[in-house]
């Protein structure tokens, strides 16, 4: 298997997390979070204000004082629900065996695809906290970009 395509980026923002939540940063870059109610609910936990008022993790994250992450670390609660939904992100990330596209290649490796999917969109409606979309083709490519990804296309 080949490995998957690594697309240079910048560095995303130091949200100062606790060693136990790093997975948190992660999450808040990757549009998986957009598409699972229990991790928006899990950054609303973190900063209802800022969960509010963006309904975007990075900006939640990002101005959070250090006091806050110690209660957070102290809420039982809190910790078991971000251990699972980070379990679960991990899993979705790291898989990929039982998506559609392993099993079509899966007896012939030389079916697949010879590099990475591409999808041009004028705009894409991924989430309300990113207003990169005017009306149903937006929507539609936001579709298709999910769907990609559930399928584990490169």
């Amino acid at each position: 298997m080949t490995p998957p395509v690594q697309v240079p980026t910048l560095p995303g923002h130091d949200f100062g997390l606790p060693p136990a939540l790093a997975g948190l940063g992660e999450l808040a870059y990757n549009l998986w979070w957009s598409w699972t109610p229990r991790a928006g609910a899990l950054f609303a936990r973190i900063d209802s204000a800022a969960w509010a008022r963006h309904r975007n993790p990075i900006p939640a994250l990002a101005g959070l004082e250090a006091g806050r992450w110690s209660a957070l670390m102290a809420d039982e609660d809190f910790m078991v629900d971000a251990s699972r939904l980070l379990d679960e992100f991990g899993r979705y990330m790291a898989n990929g065996s039982d998506s559609w596209y392993r099993r079509a290649t899966a007896s012939d490796p030389a079916a697949g695809l010879p590099g990475p999917v591409a999808y041009f969109c004028a705009e894409y409606g991924i989430h309300e906290s990113m207003q990169i979309y005017s009306g149903g083709l937006g929507i539609l490519a936001g579709d298709h970009c999910k769907s990609a990804s559930d399928a584990a296309l490169p």
